[in-house]
Formats: C-alpha cells, sequence, structure tokens
C-alpha cells in the first residue's frame, strides 16, 4: 500500500468473506511525525492474481492539527513570576503540530480568548517546519513570559507556507468543447473553497511540419541540425557512407546539454533508390526524452520527428521533420468561484509548442489568496490540463477543538517562596502575602478597572485591590483576632464574578486511625467493597494427645478495614465531598455516614471501608465543600499521610456467605476443606506455596496455589470452568487441636513475598474413638424408627382415601335433593344463613386451635429432623470407617427416600378433595336459588345448629387430644410413633362418626337433615384440611 510517497506495509490485511480488507493506518508511523499537508492518492495491491485494474485508487486530505500540553491538561493559572515555586510552578504551554506545509515558517503562535473579545496573547518565534510538516515549541512562556487572564484560549498558528500547487487533467477531443476543473478545497489550506474550471476549444490538425533543413554540395560532409527541447539542447547529425554493398546514411543523435556530449543512437540505414526524384533515400523518426534516451514508440507515425537524408548526383540533403499541431483557432475561458462568486478569465493569446497548446498564467488575489492558474493542452494526447497555483504570505491556522484554560487562583508568598498551600498554621492577627493570578483582564484590555474583593470565610472583609492588565495583582491581608481555631477560606472574587478559594488552617488538621488496629497503618481490602466478618461457634472442647481438656471460644476475623478520619477547624455544616485514596474516589457508599458534616465545633468523624484494591501505599485526601483538598495525617505519627493495603487471607467454611458478609471460621474435627477467602494482592502475581504457623510442612502438598490468580480488583480467584467460578480453597489435614495461622507465600516479579494471615481451629477428643458396632447400632435404630413412620402413615393414608370416597358419593346425592327442594328453602335462608355462619365461627376457632396444635407437633418433628443431620454429621466425622460409613448412609437416605414416596400418596387425596369442591359448588348453586316457606325448615334449622353444636364439641374434644399429643412429643423418636398410633385410632373414630352422621341423613330424606349433613361435612373438610396441613410439614422436616 501506497500512500502518496509513503510505503506502508499493512500486517494481516486479509480480505473478509465479503471481499473486503479493513487497514487501520496511523499516519504518525509513517515518518514518526506525520506527513505534510496535501491530498494523497492512496493505491495498494494484493499478493494474489487479480488484474491491475481492477485495484482502484482513493485520496486522502491531510490537514493541519495541533496539541497543547501532550499527556497532561491543557489548563493553567496564566502564571509565571521569577521566584521559585515550593508546590506550584509557573505555567508551562507546549504546542506540537502535525500535517503544515513541509519547510514552512511558523512566525508567531497566539493564543485567542474566547471568553473576552480581543484578549490574546502572541507569542513571535522563527521556526522552519520540517520536511513532515512538524513542528515543536516546548514552553510559550520561555519565548515570552506573560500573565494571562482568565478565559478559554484557543491557538492560532501562523505561517508562511510555501506554494501549494494542484493539477487536474481532463480529456478533451481536438476541435471539440471540453472543460477541467481544480476543486481548491482538495489543497489542505484552510478557508480556501471553491473552483477553477477551465472551458476550452482547439481548432486544428496534427501533422509533421519540416523544421531545419542542410545541404551540400560535398556528397560526405556531416549535415547537423541543432534541437531545443527546453532546457535541453541536441544535435541531429547524417552522412553518407557508400561501400561495396552499397550507398548507406548514418544517424546519430546527441545530447549536447553537458559536456561531454551524451550519444543517444548512433545507426546505419541503408538508402534506397527513388526514381520520383532521381535520387538515393534514408529515413528515420526519433523521440526526445529530455534526457539521454531516446523513446522510440511502439506504434510507427507517433514519433515526435523524423528525418530524410537524400542523395543526389551532385549534393546532399537533410531535412527534419517536427509533428507537431498547426491551430486554425482556439479560445480559453477560466473561471473562478469563490464562495458563490466568480472571476472570469478569456484569451485567444495562445502559443503552441509542438503538439501543446498553452494559454498565458493568469495570476490574481483575491482575499488573502494569490492564484497562479496556467492551462496546457496536449493535442496529441488530446488532454487539457489545469493548474492552480495558491500561496499565502500569512497563513494563520486556527484551531477551534484545541483549548488551553486559565482559571484563577490565589497564592501564598512565604520565605521566598510561593505556595499553593500556605506551609504553616496560621494564627490571628497574622498578615500574610498573597498574589492573585488568572482573573478576568483589567485596564489596559479594557476600560475598566477590575477590582478584587478579598474576604474571609466570605464574612469578613480583609482587602480590596485592583488586578492589573492580565489578571493578577500581591497583596497582603491580616487574618481577623476574632478568627476561630480551625479550618477557614480566603475568597477573591473579581468584578466580573470570576472568583477562587483557599483555604488556610487555624490550627485545623485532619487525622484517621485504623478502627480495630489503632497501632498499626496497614489494613486489608474488602472482598469486593463488602466487609466480611468470620466467627466460629461460641465454645468447641476436645482432648490432647495427653488427654488434656482444652477449650477455644476463638475469635473473629475479617477482611476489610474501617479508617476512622475527623477533621477540625471546619466551617459548622461544612460537608464532605469526596474522599481519595491516592487518585481513587472512594464511594459514598464506602463511608459511614454517607454524607458527613461538620458539627458545631467544626469537627468532622467518618469512616470509611477500604475497597478492593491493589496492595500498596495509599494516601488518603479528602475535599470539602468549603475547605477544599486535605490530606489525612495518622494520628500517632503525623508525618504519615498514608494507610499500607497488605494481602491477607480469610479461611471460612465452605457454606459461609461471603457475598452477604458473613462467614463461619472454620473449626475442624479432622481433615476438612477450607475455602480461601483473599485481598489485596497485585494482579499478576504467581503463587508459591501455603505456610501453617510460619513452616513449609505442606509445600508438597498445596501444589494448587500455583493455579490461583488474582482479578481486576485484587481479589483472589480460582479460575473458571464452564462458565462455573473454581472457588480457591485447601484440604487442612491437621488432627492436633490448636489454633493455625495460614499465610499465602507469593511472587511480586523477583520478589517472594507474604500474605497477612488467616486463622483455622482444630479441636478433637483424641482419647475417644467410635466402633463400627456403635454406628451400626445407630443406624439400625434410625431405619426402625423410619419403618415405623412408614407404616403408620400408609394406615392413615388408607383410611383417608375410604372416607374420602365415601363422602363424595354422600355429597353427590345431596346436591340432587337439594334441587328437589328449590321451591320450599327460600324463605327460610336468610336465617339459616346466619345459624350457618355461627357455627362455623364456632368450628373455626377449634380449627385455629387444633392448626396451633400441629404447628407444636411440626417443631417436633422438625427438632427431631435437625438430631438427626447432627447424628448424620457425626458418623461422616469418623474418617476411619469410610466404607462402613458409606454403606449406612446408603441405607439411611433409602429408607428417608421410602417415606418420601409414602408421603406422595397424600396428593391422591387433593385430587380426591378437588371431586369435593366440584360437589361443593353444585350444592352452593342450589341452594342460591332454593325457595320456599319459612315455617316448612325452621325444624330443619333447629336440627342443623344442634348438628353443628354437636360437630364442635366433638371438634374440641380432637384439639384437646392433639394437645395431648404435642406434650408428649418430648418423650423422643418412640413417643412420637405411639403418639402418631394413637392419632390413627382417633381420626378413624372420628370418621366413622361422619359417616354415620351422612348416612342417617341421607335415610331422613328431609329437607333439614340434607343442609344439617351439609354443615357436618363443612365441620369435616375443615379437620381435613389441618391433617393434611400436618402431613404437609411432616414431609418438609424429613431429611432429604
Amino acid at each position: 500500500m501506497d500512500i502518496g510517497p509513503y510505503p506502508y506495509n499493512p500486517v494481516d490485511a486479509v480480505a473478509d468473506e465479503n471481499g473486503m480488507v479493513v487497514i487501520p493506518i496511523t499516519l504518525l508511523d509513517l515518518t514518526g511525525e506525520g506527513i505534510p499537508m496535501g491530498v494523497y492518492t492512496v493505491s495498494f495491491i494484493a499478493n494474489y492474481d487479480i488484474p491491475p485494474d481492477y485495484f482502484g485508487t482513493a485520496e486522502l486530505t491531510i490537514k493541519p492539527q495541533v496539541v497543547i500540553n501532550p499527556g497532561i491538561e491543557p489548563a493553567g493559572h496564566g502564571m509565571f513570576i521569577n521566584i521559585p515555586g515550593y508546590d506550584i510552578a509557573n505555567d508551562t504551554i507546549t504546542v506540537v503540530g502535525y500535517g503544515f506545509p513541509a519547510n514552512a515558517v511558523v512566525t508567531k503562535i497566539r493564543l485567542l480568548n474566547t471568553n473576552f473579545t480581543n484578549v490574546y496573547y502572541d507569542f513571535p518565534c522563527s521556526l522552519l517546519t520540517d520536511e513532515n510538516g512538524y513542528f515543536s515549541v516546548e514552553d510559550l512562556m520561555s519565548i515570552k513570559p506573560t500573565n494571562m487572564t482568565a478565559g478559554l484560549y484557543i491557538p492560532i498558528v501562523y505561517t508562511t507556507p510555501p506554494p501549494v500547487t494542484l493539477s487536474n487533467t481532463s480529456s478533451i477531443p481536438l476541435n471539440a468543447k471540453g472543460w477541467v476543473a481544480v476543486d481548491l478545497s482538495k489543497m489542505g489550506i484552510p478557508g480556501l473553497e471553491g473552483f477553477v474550471n477551465a472551458t476550452s476549444q482547439i481548432n486544428g490538425t496534427l501533422s509533421y511540419v519540416t523544421t531545419a533543413a542542410r545541404q551540400s554540395v560535398n556528397k560526405f560532409d556531416v549535415l547537423n541540425i541543432d534541437i531545443v527541447d527546453g532546457a535541453y539542447t541536441y544535435r541531429f547529425s547524417a552522412n553518407l557512407l557508400v561501400n561495396a554493398s552499397g550507398s548507406y546514411t548514418i544517424f546519430a543523435l546527441y545530447n549536447t546539454t553537458t559536456i561531454p556530449w551524451k550519444t543517444l543512437f548512433n545507426i546505419t540505414v541503408p538508402m534506397t533508390y527513388d526514381a520520383s526524384i532521381s535520387a538515393n533515400v534514408s529515413f528515420v523518426q526519433f523521440n526526445l526524452t529530455g534526457a539521454y534516451l531516446a523513446n522510440i514508440p511502439a506504434s510507427p507515425g507517433q514519433y515526435r520527428y523524423n528525418a530524410t537524408f537524400y542523395e543526389y548526383a551532385n549534393q546532399i540533403l537533410l531535412v527534419l521533420a517536427e509533428y507537431k499541431l498547426q491551430i486554425t483557432g482556439g479560445l480559453v475561458t477560466i473561471v473562478h468561484t469563490p464562495s458563490g462568486q466568480s472571476i472570469t478569465y478569456t484569451t485567444e493569446n495562445l502559443t503552441v509548442v509542438g503538439t501543446t497548446v498553452k494559454a498565458p498564467t493568469w495570476s490574481f488575489t483575491y482575499g488573502d489568496f494569490s492564484y497562479k492558474v496556467s492551462w496546457v493542452y496536449d493535442a496529441q494526447a488530446r488532454q487539457a490540463t489545469l493548474t492552480v497555483t495558491v500561496t499565502r504570505k500569512e497563513t494563520p491556522y486556527e484551531f477551534r477543538n484545541v483549548y488551553y484554560l486559565v482559571r484563577p487562583i490565589l497564592v501564598f508568598l512565604y520565605g521566598g517562596m510561593v505556595y499553593k498551600t500556605y506551609p504553616v498554621a496560621v494564627m490571628p492577627n497574622t498578615t500574610i502575602t498573597m498574589i492573585a493570578f488568572g482573573y478576568s483582564p483589567g485596564y489596559g484590555w479594557y476600560d475598566l478597572h477590575n477590582m478584587l474583593t478579598v474576604t474571609l470565610d466570605m464574612v469578613s472583609p480583609l482587602t480590596v485591590v485592583e488586578l492589573g492588565r492580565d489578571g493578577n495583582v500581591t497583596f497582603k491581608v491580616t487574618i481577623p483576632v476574632g478568627t476561630t481555631f480551625g479550618s477557614h477560606y480566603i475568597h477573591g472574587i473579581d468584578s466580573r464574578g470570576y472568583e477562587y478559594s483557599v483555604a488556610i488552617v487555624v490550627g485545623a488538621k485532619a487525622v484517621f486511625v485504623v478502627e480495630l488496629k489503632p497501632d498499626k497503618i496497614v489494613v486489608s481490602a474488602s472482598y469486593y467493597n463488602t466487609h466480611v466478618e468470620a466467627c466460629p461457634c461460641a465454645v468447641y472442647e476436645g482432648k490432647t494427645f495427653c488427654d488434656v481438656c482444652v477449650v477455644y471460644t476463638g475469635g473473629c476475623d475479617y477482611l476489610g478495614d474501617y479508617v476512622n478520619v475527623t477533621l477540625y477547624g471546619l466551617q459548622p455544616g461544612e460537608k464532605l465531598v469526596k474522599l481519595y485514596l491516592d487518585t481513587m474516589e472512594v464511594p459514598s457508599s464506602l463511608i459511614t455516614p454517607t454524607t458527613p458534616v461538620a458539627d458545631s465545633n467544626g469537627m468532622m468523624t467518618f469512616k470509611f471501608l477500604v475497597p478492593s484494591i491493589p496492595e500498596g501505599t495509599y494516601t488518603i485526601r479528602v475535599v470539602t465543600s468549603v475547605s477544599g483538598e486535605i490530606t489525612v495525617v495518622w494520628a500517632k505519627n503525623t508525618s504519615i499521610n498514608y494507610i499500607v493495603v497488605k494481602p491477607k487471607l480469610l479461611l471460612v467454611t465452605l457454606d459461609s456467605n461471603v457475598t452477604g458478609g458473613t462467614g463461619v471460621l472454620p473449626i475442624l474435627v479432622g481433615p476438612g476443606v477450607v475455602r480461601v477467602i483473599g485481598t489485596g494482592f497485585t494482579p499478576g502475581v504467581s503463587f508459591d506455596t501455603i505456610l501453617v504457623n510460619m513452616t513449609d510442612a505442606f509445600r508438597p502438598i498445596y501444589t494448587n496455589v500455583r493455579y490461583w490468580s488474582v482479578d481486576s480488583n485484587g481479589i483472589l480467584i480460582g479460575g473458571k470452568v464452564e462458565d462455573k467460578d473454581i472457588y480457591p480453597a485447601i484440604l487442612f489435614q491437621v488432627l492436633q487441636p490448636g489454633k493455625y495461622e495460614v499465610r499465602l507465600t507469593y511472587y511480586y516479579g523477583a520478589t517472594l513475598k507474604l500474605s497477612e494471615p488467616g486463622y483455622i481451629y482444630v479441636v478433637n477428643n483424641l482419647t475417644y474413638v467410635a466402633t463400627k458396632e456403635d454406628v451400626d447400632k445407630l443406624s439400625n435404630d434410625i431405619n426402625a424408627g423410619f419403618a415405623a413412620i412408614s407404616g403408620k402413615l400408609d394406615t392413615i393414608l388408607g383410611k383417608f382415601g375410604t372416607v374420602l370416597d365415601n363422602i363424595t358419593l354422600q355429597l353427590n346425592s345431596i346436591s340432587t335433593g337439594i334441587s328437589d327442594l328449590k321451591s320450599s328453602v327460600s324463605t327460610g335462608f336468610s336465617s339459616l344463613n346466619g345459624t350457618i355462619s355461627t357455627g362455623f365461627a364456632t368450628i373455626s376457632g377449634k380449627l385455629d386451635d387444633i392448626s396451633k396444635s400441629i404447628s407444636d407437633v411440626a417443631s417436633k418433628v422438625g427438632s427431631i429432623g435437625t438430631q438427626l443431620n447432627t447424628v448424620y454429621g457425626l458418623i461422616l466425622s469418623q474418617g476411619g470407617k469410610v466404607d462402613t460409613i458409606l454403606s449406612l448412609v446408603n441405607d439411611i437416605h433409602t429408607n428417608m427416600t421410602y417415606a418420601m414416596i409414602k408421603l406422595d400418596k397424600i396428593d391422591v387425596i387433593v385430587s380426591k378433595i378437588s371431586d369435593i369442591s366440584t360437589s361443593l359448588s353444585t350444592i352452593s348453586s342450589s341452594i342460591n336459588a332454593l325457595s320456599g316457606k319459612l315455617d316448612d325448615v325452621k325444624s330443619a334449622v333447629n336440627s342443623v345448629s344442634s348438628s353443628i353444636s354437636d360437630l364442635s364439641s366433638k371438634v374440641a374434644g380432637l384439639d384437646t387430644k392433639i394437645t395431648g399429643l404435642d406434650s408428649k412429643m418430648d418423650s423422643g423418636f418412640k413417643g412420637l410413633e405411639a403418639k402418631i398410633t394413637s392419632l390413627d385410632s382417633k381420626v378413624d373414630t372420628r370418621f366413622n362418626e361422619v359417616s354415620s352422621k351422612v348416612d342417617s341423613a341421607g335415610g331422613a330424606a328431609s329437607n333439614s337433615m340434607y343442609i344439617g349433613v351439609v354443615a357436618t361435612f363443612f365441620a369435616l373438610l375443615a379437620m381435613v384440611f389441618a391433617l393434611l396441613g400436618y402431613s404437609t410439614i411432616r414431609k418438609s422436616v424429613v431429611p432429604k
């Protein structure tokens, strides 16, 4: 690929499936400085067989560009002073230019203030752009030191560029009208636009015309004809050669531009006799290239020159003819159209040179540009070429997309140096010297005396001074005697409202202390910006090898230190705006309270959680709403203003909810897997091994740590597999009770470093070991208990199914009977409804008592489930009998699964209750349609009331029995079995009683009995639902 004269070799430029190749090009890389301003033709070729005609070209226009202060903020305070600065320096303004005209002279650089009209600063310079159009000014202030007013400045670079020339060619037939145009906007000159268009018609013919002839009576003379072609001169020679073979002519062409001459060709041509003129004749054709070579075209008739040599009887003759244009007329009109205007030039004064027609050069000036326009027509090639050369005496390049910002500032002059922050505490009644820079323009730029009003805390007046022309002034202020201890600020505002505040401290300071480690500045980073605290359970007791009882209460561990910060001397009500660790802003969500406010004494206190950041040293900086930025120092040593983040481990159990901020410290009774949480690491470190109590005993075991890595938050990770996280963990194989310190070693570059520790507790009673028989007996007891539960549940489920089938049949019969009574019970429905509602309310209260009793039963069953889980965990802890324990656990799992299958039969009851619900719906619709007399149903209502009361008392009896069952649950697992058997018997009795009442209601065949049975059914249905609730609770607590 070529960009004009600049070759570019793309890497891995491969066409995609659509035949498209995308090649990113960094123009700066072509030369290291970019390329000059102009329009470039971009062309390319491919390394596979494609005809050259298939490759097109494109145009690339390069325009100038400048950069101010590359790599840093293009801003300052318009500050220049011949006094050294301690924590502030004079403005430095660097300007770098790219893509300017090559070898142009940069005459000056202007910074134009866009906020204030006619305010600008010129920095004269005399430097050349290089061949790539590049220049650099390291510091404008060193060229012309000056203070600058406030405002947003844009750069204007003034150059005296070399002329820019652009040509265009168009095909125009001879004796026909045509045009050729040049687009001035493609010259890359800012502000240049429009077109130059040339319309022409050249009439004439192309033929060979004799231009010279030489003759001699001495037939063996050398005949010479001199040719002038531009800056080159030639000599064409011919002479006769006669020998035994016949007559020949020696033709030769020499380039005589330089000494010695250069022979372009020397050929011998045989002569032939032409009877029409009675002479021997020889002929040759040739071209001039303007150099030392002959250019012989492929087809005859297109040579520029031909020569004929004649040998007569008594003399010789050489005739030279040139192929040239003979015009009979021609007209050229050139029009320039800048900004919609038209400037026209017309001429018939054309010059013909060979086959070329030239118009006189047209020179004119428009605006800031001078133009030279030339037009040439090559009649042989049938092409017109228009060439436009544009020159600007001093070209300003204005860059509105580049800026330099000047903002006001107040600084202090102390001890012969300039300070941004006053170096010592200021006492009341102290006079200090200050300097203002970068305020709005003063008198000189405008007829305005710009006054700077200076106050303390925007309340107490300090002074009023006039700012200079460039918005700067040096002045003194005295801190009022009554200024309170703490932080204050000096505020300066000028006549246009430009203002700045600088903090001063009257004994004010900001200190920090690590909350749980007040004597240290080393902290641990949080886990994804969350404080994670892990504690062991309350007390663990075990025995050592020597049968000595040991008790571990275990201390808590955590990740993510809290740092307490206290600021003194603030203004009451002043707020915390920002908190930084170096340049990183601490999120407000990690600060407590979220928006700290100074109290009435000017004191502000808050704490923050150390974010998830890599290890390192971090300076604590706060920005408040009034005092501005304050660096916080350590309360124990005010020369230290940073915290040190070090990597730390936290060891937790596998089921710890670390994302929720809590965890459980591992307390092991044998070998166990422990999750490793780590923060504060630097991304890219490599891990070495785990040290336990600063020993490398586990180095051969913990090889997995070498696969661990660190994410961008400095948090230890184990990687991923199939898009699932792998959590770092270790297998801790220690039986000896104790508290173990676990550290991680890692390489930071070539340096081996050590993390802060995490902790594991081991509690083990080594004097007692359970035997296999103990475990077998425990397994048998568990199996027997589950078998009893399974049997009883089968019995209950069978009775449920039978009774519910009977209920469904009876309700279907009830629905049929009620349909026949529609005409007789309408009048008494309201009274019936009230009575039923009263009965239902009574039953509902009893059922609530039953529900509570059943909940107590469920609680007892849940307690038994918890005890079973504890037994299950103890079995798993017997690491020495893995095979036996695995078999027992499988038996337990089998029995539990079988119990769940039995309990699932209750789902059948649910479907039957659905049938009952359908029947009830039918009853409800039938009751709504009943009509009749109240007298016919009074006795029925009384009967219903009696039945409801009877059912209510029986429900109360059921409540009492279930309560008795609850009180006996504490007797243990076998007691539960007995009570379930008792419950089975009582439920059976109740079902029989209800079934009997349903049968009686059907036999009576009276309206009142049908309604009584409906009421009885509702009571029964409530009991069924309660029992179903119990069975559901039972299923939920059965271990899975």
